[in-house]
């Protein structure tokens, strides 16, 4: 019946048939081969292969199973083969390896990557991308907990290592600007985050999280503070008058020159208007 329903070719149709007659795609599929193996005693290994069979209009794809059928003395005298249907299988399988493959390009362009640690069998699992973020071979293996302490600054593996003993403690999550090291010495940064998995009873077995490389995000921040503290040490220092103001036009700010050459003093025109302060209207 399964054969029926796989083929949807009834049995009355094909017994006392040649299989190769009725089935001629499993001439292509390497079945004939693997039979003539079992007829010389081997066992191979079991084979998926693709069908199509147009007389019913049924295709997919199927397991081979095949052993060689002995008598009483050990004799060959056939083969016995199984074919499982694994159409749905295979079609599952495809749609779950799209989806990583969907999800991977996601991180490649978001530069996030995510990791699973498995308490119990001291498993680390790190996606494709997160291995590139931490300049390591995408296609190598995940450093264990404890070689993840050569992935961070001593200070920043201090203090994630801290924030994922209190999560398996505690059960909190936590996020965390960290500071990477590479295998070759150069450094990032990244925004780590994690959190406790539990079994169905409550108990904490394990942790998983996200890491978003926020290398460039850093780079400009110091640059914007590099900046400032340029701007601010040319308005302490250069013989300009400098006055910061607000939309409405009063007195934020004065530097020293500005306190010096005008003769007011920040005290005495904070939240007044300059431009009446500097030029009052009973002058005009």
């Amino acid at each position: 019946p399964a054969m029926e329903r796989i083929s949807g070719i009834p049995a009355g149709e094909v017994l006392g048939k040649r299989p190769f007659d009725v089935f001629p795609f499993l001439e292509n599929a390497g079945v004939v081969a693997r039979l003539e193996r079992c007829l010389e005693g081997e066992i191979p290994d079991s084979a998926e292969f693709a069908f199509d069979i147009p007389e019913s209009a049924h295709s997919g794809r199927a397991l081979d199973t095949s052993v060689p059928l002995r008598n009483a003395a050990r004799e060959v005298i056939g083969v016995i083969g199984v074919v499982r249907d694994t159409t749905a299988e295979h079609a599952a399988l495809e749609a779950l390896r799209e989806r990583n493959d969907r999800l991977a390009e996601a991180q490649r362009v978001a530069r996030v990557g995510s990791w699973d640690w498995e308490m119990p069998a001291d498993k680390v699992v790190w996606s494709e991308e997160l291995q590139r973020i931490f300049g390591r071979d995408p296609a190598g293996p995940a450093p264990s907990f404890a070689e993840q302490a050569q992935c961070y600054t001593p200070e920043s593996y201090q203090r994630v290592s801290a924030a994922a003993s209190r999560s398996l403690a505690e059960g909190v999550p936590f996020e965390l600007d960290l500071e990477t090291v590479h295998p070759d010495g150069k450094r990032g940064w990244v925004c780590g985050r994690g959190e406790a998995v539990r079994d169905t009873s409550g108990r904490i077995v394990g942790m998983r999280g996200t890491v978003l490389d926020i290398t460039e995000r850093k780079s400009a921040e110091a640059a914007l503070l590099q900046a400032k503290d340029f701007a601010e040490n040319l308005i302490q220092t250069a013989n300009v008058i400098f006055v910061e103001l607000n939309l409405r036009g009063e007195v934020v700010r004065l530097n020293p020159d500005a306190e010096r050459i005008t003769g007011y003093r920040l005290s005495d025109v904070v939240g007044k208007n300059w431009f009446e302060v500097l030029v009052p209207r009973d002058a005009y």
